[in-house]
């Protein structure tokens, strides 16, 4: 018992402590023998039970073998006794070495001495002789044969042996004690069930990692199935190095990798693009193993600089799916090798950009793709990501983020257009020939993934511009109380065409239109085209704008043009009773009326920003002809064309 308190409502059986040592009696008291073997008719075969005669003689004998013959010698040398041979063999030693010297040492020795040697020598031998003699007669009594008779006919009586020397006791055996015979036999219960719970256990654990190895083989080949069932490729890994390769050997192989690159794609990424099935061993949660996956995903970044010199930073949505499942974990890691092959390339192209300039390094390239825009694409790790709302996060995003899921999207088009002009230059060779009878070889020119990418990039650019200045002159327009409408539209191709502007391999490039409506009479329209190409279509020319400050000049000279030509327009109408003539001078910017002596013009010019229209209406007077402000337009006046009307018809009243 270990001494703690045991608590009285407990069963006897628990409060019992066994030993866990091994037993070695049976339950009949017996010993238990130990078995050597079983021969084929079933009989057992024990260790016989060791002689005493033997033993003894063999211990006695390994004495004098590991302890040597001198070993009384020894011990005696060690208690601080002097052995006569070990002085006399010193002196020897000493006379020869120092015969040279004196012949002090050969002179005898005096009575004084020898008694001292003898006092001292005497006393050892006796005891010597007797620990002899005591261990002969010992010897000669074990030594004898098992039989007293045989033994007292063939040996005589040791002579210096005392009578009753040795002498013979039977003991009973006492009977068992009743806890003792209760310890044992729970001992030996116990151990024979601990045993068998063992037994039990590991039986379990086998059938459990059997179990297990059947269930992983059926889900391997069954994702195996599903990998080519879905045209995955799927082929049998290599043999193991050193493996024979010879005519009949075992060329098979248990394990499966599985191909998930681009076929045009260059042979570092098809490498990349490899995972193998994963077997009973590997401890993954996917049914494949990556070894040459990275974890990174293609991050686009779109940073606008506003008038404040403050930066908005707009990134595309990166979906991170479930990859415990077959087909999530294929997705998600050929999206990564497809991704990693465009920057790859887009690096590749920075270099090469003519309108725009990139700063390149090891995960991040920045393209300065417009004034106020930077275009960012970058390497992220997943574990920096977090995870998206996938279509339901989508609806509550900006603009510029759809752009960037834009980016990424056509980033993949036109990696794939790139890998169809490698196909094409690899099978030029046999198609042209057929295809040319000439031989003369078909121009594939190398497409640029990053220079469409930018020319997108600076057009969007280009267009929100554009818009901004075409809408400042409407809504001026529209402040006087003139009727204007803006017709915008960016892409004036179908979005079938767009996409085939992008898969095929050709110079055209996106373009659209934009047409401005005055006051239901007027139209002033412009064409576009990316990245930045700008035309003015006017009523007796095409007029090509390459500047913004430019384009601000032409709507302002038009407007001006269309509001001079307006107020002409409703004093012909008012003047037709008097014979009134009107008349627009486009070299000094005015509109003119005469009738009866009086001479009216009016002039239009834009001050502040945003741009306001100022009128003003000037009268020839007295004989000198000299120039008076009539009237002045101010935007509080109402609609312009109003107030145009009314000073022509109070100039007709004076």
């Amino acid at each position: 018992m270990n001494g703690l308190p045991v608590e009285d409502d407990e069963p006897a059986w628990r409060k019992l402590k066994l030993s866990l040592e091994r037993p070695y009696k049976d339950d009949q008291r017996n010993a238990i023998r130990q078995l050597l073997d079983v021969t084929p008719e079933g009989q057992q075969i024990y260790e016989p039970p060791p002689d005493p005669n033997n033993q003894l003689t063999e211990n006695i004998r390994r004495v004098f073998t590991e302890r040597g013959h001198d070993f009384f010698e020894k011990r005696d040398a060690a208690c601080g006794r002097i052995d006569i041979r070990d002085a006399t063999g010193l002196d020897e030693k000493d006379g020869e070495s120092g015969a040279e010297t004196t012949n002090s040492s050969a002179q005898p020795m005096t009575p004084e001495q020898l008694l001292k040697m003898r006092s001292d020598i005497i006393p050892r031998l006796d005891i010597a002789l007797g620990e002899m003699t005591e261990a002969r007669n010992l010897l000669l009594l074990l030594l004898s044969s098992v039989s007293a008779k045989e033994s007292d006919k063939d040996n005589p009586p040791i002579p210096n042996l005392p009578p009753k020397a040795l002498t013979a006791t039977t003991v009973t055996k006492p009977p068992p004690i009743q806890s003792v015979q209760t310890f044992d036999a729970q001992l030996v219960i116990g151990s024979k069930d601990e045993s068998l719970r063992k037994a039990a256990s590991l039986f379990k654990a086998t059938a459990a990692t059997m179990e297990e190895s059947r269930l992983h083989g059926e889900q391997y080949w069954a994702n195996a199935l599903k990998i080519r069932r879905d045209n995955w490729g799927l082929l049998p890994a290599p043999l193991p190095f050193g493996s024979f390769l010879g005519k009949g050997a075992d060329k098979t192989s248990s394990d499966f990798l599985a191909s998930f690159g681009m076929e045009e794609s260059p042979a570092t990424f098809r490498r990349k693009a490899i995972g193998h099935m994963a077997t009973y061993g590997e401890n993954t949660s996917s049914a494949l193993v990556y070894p040459h996956r990275q974890n990174t995903r293609l991050k686009v970044t779109l940073s606008l600089t506003d008038e404040s010199g403050a930066k908005h930073p707009f990134h595309n949505h990166i979906v991170l799916g479930d990859e415990s499942e077959l087909y999530g974990s294929l997705k998600a890691a050929q999206t990564e090798v497809v991704e990693e092959e465009i920057f790859a390339v887009l690096i590749r192209d920075a270099s090469n950009l003519p309108t725009a300039s990139a700063r390149v390094s090891e995960r991040l390239i920045a393209v300065e793709a417009a004034h106020g825009t930077e275009l960012t694409f970058e390497l992220v790790d997943n574990s920096l990501l977090t995870p998206e709302g996938g279509q339901d996060g989508l609806e509550h995003c900006s603009f510029y983020e759809v752009l960037c899921d834009l980016i990424v999207a056509a980033l993949r088009v036109l990696l794939v257009r790139g890998h169809g002009y490698e196909k094409a230059k690899r099978l030029g060779g046999s198609e042209t020939s057929r295809a040319n009878p000439s031989n003369t070889p078909a121009v594939v020119q190398q497409p640029h993934i990053l220079q469409k990418i930018t020319d997108f990039t600076q057009y969007h650019v280009f267009c929100r511009r554009l818009k901004e200045e075409l809408d400042k002159t409407a809504k001026t327009l529209s402040e006087v109380g003139i009727k204007t409408l803006l017709r915008f539209n960016p892409a004036g191709e179908s979005s079938h065409q767009i996409i085939k502007l992008l898969t095929d391999n050709s110079d055209r490039r996106l373009g659209g239109d934009a047409c401005l409506y005055i006051d239901e009479r007027y139209s002033l329209r412009f064409t576009f085209e990316s990245p930045s190409t700008l035309a003015a279509h006017l009523t007796n020319t095409t007029l090509s704008i390459s500047s913004i400050p430019q384009l601000c000049q032409l709507l302002l000279d038009e407007m001006e043009r269309f509001l001079l030509g307006r107020i002409c327009e409703v004093g012909r109408e008012l003047c037709e009773p008097v014979n009134g003539a009107w008349f627009l001078d486009q070299l000094t910017s005015r509109s003119v009326g005469r009738w009866e002596g009086n001479v009216l013009d009016f002039r239009v010019s834009f001050t502040g920003e945003p741009v306001m229209i100022r009128c003003s209406a000037h009268k020839l007077e007295g004989a000198h002809n000299l120039e008076t402000i009539f009237a002045a337009y101010d935007w509080n006046d109402g609609s312009l064309m109003e107030w145009v009307y009314k000073t022509i018809h109070q100039v007709l009243n004076v």
